[in-house]
């Protein structure tokens, strides 16, 4: 079963902010402002909600959504708050979904219970493949034909990044997955 568990999504308004103001005004569970440490605004609706990075541009960033529609909830609180202290606004560019992590398990009962990265790196073809394990404990794929990169570690655990339109990444995890089932020989 593939599950969804990071969804990121930003825009910009079409105006500079005054963070300290925003800072003091915001309606939020969480806010942290520390511009000797960091040059935004970190505040969460909720405390262990997604973080809304704001900063002076009108950039926004909305990160660790663990599902679509708690995205675009937060988007509408963030929206809902900003208008009602800035007035009407208006977005440069509109809040889009920039990135969705998905994970699943590959089926590795049949190979002992751990998957051969070694081999894999090699079977998936060395140029598309990231893997040195004493840096990072999975191997990095970025296929040519597929968007995105697919994390792949000895556990059976598949992990897709870097796609923005969800059934692209259900699409591409499906793919990789059965590339790996393949080259194993138990599909």
């Amino acid at each position: 079963m593939v599950q969804l568990v990071s969804a990121v999504g930003g825009g910009k308004l079409s105006r500079e902010l005054d963070l300290e103001e925003l800072a003091r005004d915001l309606n939020v569970a969480e806010l942290q402002h520390e511009p000797s440490k960091y040059h935004g605004i970190i505040a969460r609706f909720s405390e262990s909600g997604p973080a809304v990075l704001i900063y002076r541009s009108g950039s926004f960033s909305i990160s660790g959504a663990e599902s679509l529609e708690e995205l675009s909830e937060n988007f509408d609180r963030f929206e809902s708050e900003m208008e009602a202290l800035l007035g009407e606004i208006e977005y440069e560019t509109g809040f889009e979904i920039r990135n969705l992590v998905h994970r699943t398990t590959i089926p590795v009962e049949e190979t002992g219970g751990s998957l051969n990265l070694n081999a894999l790196a090699i079977g998936l073809e060395v140029e598309n493949v990231e893997y040195e394990p004493e840096q990072f404990p999975g191997l990095m794929y970025r296929p040519p034909d597929l968007p995105g990169l697919y994390l792949i570690f000895a556990s059976g655990a598949l992990v897709s990044t870097g796609h923005a339109d969800p059934d692209i990444a259900l699409d591409g995890i499906e793919e990789v997955s059965n590339r790996v089932l393949e080259l194993l020989q138990i599909a």
